[in-house]
């Protein structure tokens, strides 16, 4: 893993103006990259997975660093390609069932610093 510099596309709704904010971020894997949480397009704690062809999130709910990264092991264990377009990697079924599934599993487990709890309820990264 390595630091790289990573810019965020954030917008508030589908017709709404996009804010980019350029930070740095822990590469994980070709196309996805952990980086600080935003809200209302500013950091605000947390860590998330940013798409990093596009700079959209992966999944607007963020986690403890511990949790983040066992999730990015997880989805880049699914096979999915992740260096493929924005457009094309949200038409994927796999993906949004995948996006769907750690979501669910963050907002009903993640106890924030460092919990480590979606390791207890996610299958095994391979």
């Amino acid at each position: 893993m390595s630091i790289v510099s990573v810019t965020i596309r954030m917008q508030d709704r589908p017709d709404g103006p996009v804010t980019e904010l350029t930070t740095i971020g822990e590469h994980v894997a070709p196309g996805l990259a952990i980086t600080p949480a935003t809200e209302d397009n500013k950091l605000h704690g947390g860590w998330i997975i940013t798409h990093t062809p596009s700079g959209q999130l992966v999944f607007p709910i963020s986690g403890c660093l511990t949790c983040v990264r066992y999730a990015t092991r997880w989805l880049t264990a699914s096979g999915i390609d992740w260096t493929r377009a924005n457009d094309v990697v949200t038409a994927d079924p796999d993906v949004k069932q995948a996006v769907l599934d750690f979501a669910c599993t963050v907002d009903d487990t993640c106890d924030g610093p460092d919990c480590g709890g979606v390791a207890d309820t996610m299958p095994e990264a391979a």
